[in-house]
């Protein structure tokens, strides 16, 4: 298939898929899902593309989109790629100074908000941004300042009619070279960097992803990441190529609710969402009645066989483990997957970040698979993956078709192929330094088994080097340890100390739960997070949780903490990942207190 600047692609797809549901999203005071067909679809962006026209939107110009996930996200995304525009994404939870950044840098003239949060956001540093002219909100705006305006109002506002032949030259003029969007990365470690991403990188994308099998139309796929993050968009764009149905979830804390109403076959997800799944189901069994609990680790073995043993090296099960395989289906594996909405899953990328090799092998052993990769928004996201089949799921799998990686000096993995971004926008000398040549320098270290599968060990400008000359990477250590019930969030510190500690922010309800249990009295949350019950609790579970990790590795002391790191506070980076560095300041005086002998 011949893939095309989306501009144009667009009117092939809608043709393709005419009598099919291109999008779905709840309706809250209905408690309904109402849908949006490809040609409606279609007819808003072109609609929005000549709004955008009207407003003098030149080829080049970036416009920014700052919401949540919904509908008119991807109709505005759409139509400014109709005018050879830039999309400029940012976070709905982005700090008002890290907008304010993204805006500047990029000069954006027009933002669309998503909703009351994000137009408080912008009315609040409007002022400290010469280039901006026109907010457009997604929802009806409270208020609005002048010349503001809803989504629906500034669509049709006019027909724009005098701008149609325009619309028209706009897509015959397309080029593949052209920019499609700047996606900031997370600035985990200075500013953010604006990665700019071509239409020729999101076609190659395309390409290299036709080696994904059994997407097709009719099927059914949740936005649960945000659009704003490369790995969901780009996933997006593969569902509109398909002819699948994206049902957007508009709160990520709803996605329980939205899976068990959807039954999707197809969403990507991040190791912590299976890892929370996977610490209530054990918990619900190791609670439960023994037998309960005898048949459930009979039925894991029966899968394990059946999908690790034969259907992963595709080796034809016997009579006797078929046989075995239906009673465990029945009576194990699809009440898990109905309860959480799951039983109709085809396969469910995975990425973002490490995932234990455990948590991955629990879901396959129950027929649930997941396709677990790695990529950056530096490489339009997928650089290697988990495939059907021989897949390793203590690896990030092998290289995408036509895309080159190596490991270089200090074991970096390196990346070379035309889903390899332009670079970052104005900034020449942070594009040289990630560049050798044509290899782009990803900043994660690995190494290839003997089965050709990559293996990525850490972060290399996240590795501490202990006082005893230990290295540590606190991302391994951070990714077992939240697997826990009850810890929601830790970070680990211990770079040129003599030992590990850290910073663990408890799941509130699971504590409390335990708190009830164990008759402990307390005032308020802090009064409980000191108690020596829950030290001592949480003392007992770090032991066994570490038994597997060297002594050097393992956290010797430790403090609660009351409150979590949000993106609010900005120890937590747009797409969830510690900023060690602010962290470390605000914190300072408790870690350094951890250390006092």
């Amino acid at each position: 298939m011949n893939y095309d600047h989306w501009g144009r692609f667009l009117a092939q797809k809608v043709n393709e898929h005419t009598g099919l549901d291109i999008l779905k999203w709840k309706n809250e005071k209905k408690h309904t899902w109402e849908a949006l067909s490809w040609p409606d679809f279609y007819d808003k962006v072109n609609k929005t593309a000549l709004a955008l026209l009207d407003l003098g939107v030149k080829s080049g110009d970036n416009v920014a989109i700052w919401a949540e996930n919904m509908p008119q996200w991807l109709v505005a995304d759409m139509a400014v790629f109709s005018i050879r525009a830039v999309t400029v994404p940012l976070y709905a939870n982005s700090p008002e100074v890290q907008a304010e950044y993204i805006l500047h840098e990029t000069e954006s003239r027009i933002v669309f908000v998503g909703e009351n949060e994000q137009y408080t956001k912008i009315n609040a540093i409007r002022e400290k941004l010469p280039s901006l002219k026109q907010v457009i909100v997604f929802a009806e705006p409270e208020s609005p300042e002048e010349p503001d305006m809803s989504f629906e109002t500034f669509v049709s506002a006019g027909s724009f009619a005098n701008k149609a032949e325009e619309l028209e030259k706009r897509r015959r003029d397309a080029s593949m070279e052209d920019l499609a969007t700047i996606i900031y990365t997370s600035g985990t470690t200075g500013v953010p960097k604006g990665v700019m991403l071509t239409h020729a990188n999101f076609a190659e994308t395309l390409r290299t992803h036709e080696i994904l099998l059994d997407m097709n139309p009719g099927d059914t796929s949740i936005a649960f990441l945000p659009m704003s993050h490369i790995f969901e968009r780009g996933w997006i764009y593969m569902c509109l190529n398909r002819g699948m149905t994206i049902y957007f979830n508009h709160d990520p804390r709803e996605i329980q609710t939205t899976l068990a109403e959807v039954r999707p076959t197809f969403m990507c997800t991040v190791p912590r969402f299976w890892e929370k799944v996977y610490g209530a189901v054990n918990e619900n069994i190791n609670n439960g009645p023994a037998i309960k609990k005898k048949i459930f680790n009979w039925a894991l073995k029966v899968g394990d066989s059946y999908y690790m043993n034969h259907k992963r090296v595709k080796k034809e099960p016997g009579v006797m483990l078929k046989l075995q395989h239906a009673v465990a289906n029945a009576i194990v594996y699809s009440k898990v997957k109905k309860k959480a909405g799951l039983e109709n899953a085809k396969f469910f990328p995975c990425a973002g970040a490490a995932i234990a090799p455990e948590v991955a092998t629990f879901f396959h052993r129950m027929g649930i698979h997941l396709m677990i990769g790695y990529g950056l928004s530096e490489t339009t996201a997928t650089v290697t993956v988990n495939r059907y089949y021989d897949f390793n799921l203590a690896s990030i799998g092998k290289a995408m078709p036509d895309l080159e990686v190596k490991v270089g000096e200090n074991n970096e993995i390196m990346v070379k192929g035309k889903t390899v971004m332009k670079g970052y926008y104005k900034k020449p000398i942070e594009t040289a330094e990630v560049f050798d040549g044509e290899w782009f320098k990803t900043g994660d270290a690995g190494y290839f088994g003997e089965d050709g599968n990559l293996v990525m060990t850490e972060r290399i400008k996240e590795l501490y080097k202990t006082a005893t000359g230990k290295y540590v990477a606190p991302n391994y250590i951070e990714a077992k340890l939240a697997m826990d019930k009850y810890i929601e969030q830790i970070a680990v510190f211990g770079d040129r100390k003599k030992y590990i500690i850290a910073l663990i922010a408890p799941s509130v309800q699971a504590i409390k739960e335990y708190a009830q249990k164990m008759n402990i009295a307390y005032d308020n949350l802090e009064e409980l997070l000191s108690h020596s019950g829950i030290i001592s609790f949480f003392e007992d579970r770090l032991q066994k949780i570490q038994r597997e990790f060297a002594r050097f590795e393992q956290i010797k002391k430790f403090k609660l903490l009351p409150y979590p790191f949000t993106v609010e506070t900005g120890e937590l980076t747009s797409t969830l990942k510690l900023r060690r560095k602010i962290i470390f300041e605000k914190y300072k005086e408790l870690i350094e207190g951890m250390y006092v002998d």
